[in-house]
């Protein structure tokens, strides 16, 4: 019998029903069960009867000295495992820890607006050129316009509506003239169908899966010949650096992107610097 089919156990039901009852991403509740799985598979206990140290040796010597995991993983499986004991088991989780680790900061590679231009028109098939024109117009990460509806779209106010983004969040963003009758034209040639959606899958009541565009993305990049590094979230990249380049303020740019903390937003200003940003150079002026 494989491990899907096999009858759930109280403990992980208890989880799943924490995480869902505190509105937990489902992406975050997939992740944090197959943590808490890999611990338990690992001694062949259940998880409630793991002390501290035991866990804090499966991080440790299994998963960064043995499997040398990357440290994004390491810390996923730390904080699924403190939300079991703390919030599940109700116990203290103090003593739950990894060595710290100073993390790489790499900056993304953007892309000029002439690039832009040209790998968004260059995908043969117009759903997907729609799409990636919304992603770079809008500010959308991925799964936001796959998901998008029809009546998401508000050309009256030329805005665009984003429903339960990152966090729970709704929001609004721009939507630049361009990305309208782009969006139109797929439209009207496509007609989705009745349910709303934008970008449908191909099972009915579906939307596209995110992996489709950023294949897409992909394909359109080889297809203009641009060589930089990044995936579909690069658009998203550029429409924060492109609109700080043009005088957006912070504020505006945090709420057009959903971003919780306005220093998420002011990371950009770092890739700005010496990217066409306009500053004037003492050494320019000697």
């Amino acid at each position: 019998m494989k491990s899907q089919d096999k009858p759930m156990t109280p403990l992980r039901h208890a989880l799943i029903q924490e995480m869902s009852d505190r509105h937990l991403a489902e992406r975050t509740i997939k992740t944090y069960v197959y943590w808490v799985a890999e611990l338990a598979m690992h001694y062949h206990r259940c998880p409630s009867k793991i002390s501290e140290g035991e866990v804090n040796r499966y991080l440790l010597e299994e998963l960064i000295r043995k499997k040398q995991a990357a440290w994004s993983s390491v810390n996923q499986a730390l904080c699924a495992i403190r939300f079991l004991r703390g919030q599940v088991l109700g116990l203290d989780t103090c003593a739950l820890r990894i060595p710290p680790r100073k993390r790489e900061q790499r900056l993304p590679e953007i892309l000029s607006l002439n690039e832009v231009k040209r790998l968004v028109d260059a995908h043969p098939k117009l759903k997907y050129r729609a799409a990636l024109t919304a992603i770079y117009g809008c500010g959308l990460r991925v799964g936001e316009c796959a998901g998008l509806r029809v009546q998401d779209i508000d050309s009256e106010q030329m805005r665009l509506r984003i429903n339960q983004a990152k966090g729970k969040k709704d929001r609004y963003t721009i939507l630049p003239r361009v990305a309208l009758e782009v969006l139109r034209t797929y439209y009207w040639d496509a007609r989705p169908g009745p349910v709303g959606l934008l970008f449908p899958g191909q099972k009915d009541g579906t939307p596209l899966h995110p992996a489709c565009i950023q294949r897409a993305y992909g394909e359109a990049k080889k297809i203009a010949g641009i060589h930089k590094r990044g995936g579909v979230h690069t658009l998203r990249h550029c429409f924060a650096t492109h609109h700080l380049q043009m005088g957006t303020d912070l504020v505006t740019l945090q709420r057009m992107l959903g971003h919780s903390s306005l220093k998420t937003t002011a990371r950009y200003l770092h890739v700005v610097v010496g990217s066409g940003s306009g500053g004037r150079n003492p050494l320019d002026e000697a």
